[in-house]
């Protein structure tokens, strides 16, 4: 497996995406839930797979309870090189309504703190700068380590809302050492990374 780091996070470059997982509308069933997604999870890890990727709509909230029973099962020293990523509804993304979303997260998840908390798509309607903006306190708390906003795509408005937390923005070059293994460079402190959804 490969593995890139940006900003101090080290991850696998390939993810388990979690979408379905306790989704009743695909027709999965509750075997699915109870047996197929966590076996989907274990066997995510043996591989090297370190990203778990969520989100408090699948399921709604199932996936998050279905992803968090899972990691009650992994090893302490195996849990801490794992990155649990969730996205939250950015319906209205005020510093208050983020806490309680985050809150259930974090509940579901059976963590401390997420890694990586982003905004499911860009609300049309509030600023990325003002999503930043309303993350801020949760990153301050330390309840939320990175966090970003799915499908932006212009570099600008990252930027912008990286700058909200006071990261310094450098583009991050994704390279391999000498062992294979990948890593970001790119000369800055903290840097902007993606997470691609689809291939």
């Amino acid at each position: 497996m490969r593995y890139v780091e940006v900003d101090g996070l080290r991850s696998s470059v390939i993810g388990l995406g979690t979408w379905q997982f306790g989704s009743r509308e695909w027709g999965y069933g509750e075997a699915y839930a109870t047996e197929i997604a966590p076996a989907l999870v274990r066997r995510a890890l043996e591989l090297g797979i370190t990203m778990l990727d969520t989100a408090e709509v699948y399921g709604p909230g199932r996936s998050e309870r279905i992803v968090g029973a899972a990691l009650a099962e992994v090893p302490p020293a195996a849990r801490d090189g794992l990155v649990t990523a969730t996205k939250f509804l950015p319906i209205a993304p005020t510093e208050a309504i983020l806490a309680r979303q985050a809150a259930g997260s974090r509940r579901r998840l059976g963590v401390d703190a997420l890694d990586l908390y982003y905004a499911h798509w860009p609300n049309p309607l509030v600023s990325v700068r003002r999503t930043m903006q309303a993350l801020r306190p949760l990153v301050a708390e330390g309840v939320v380590r990175r966090v970003g906003i799915r499908g932006v795509g212009p570099v600008p408005a990252v930027c912008a809302g990286a700058a909200e937390l006071d990261h310094r923005v450098a583009p991050g070059v994704v390279r391999e050492d000498a062992d294979g293994d990948a890593a970001a460079g790119g000369g800055g402190d903290d840097e902007v990374g993606g997470v691609g959804l689809e291939p």
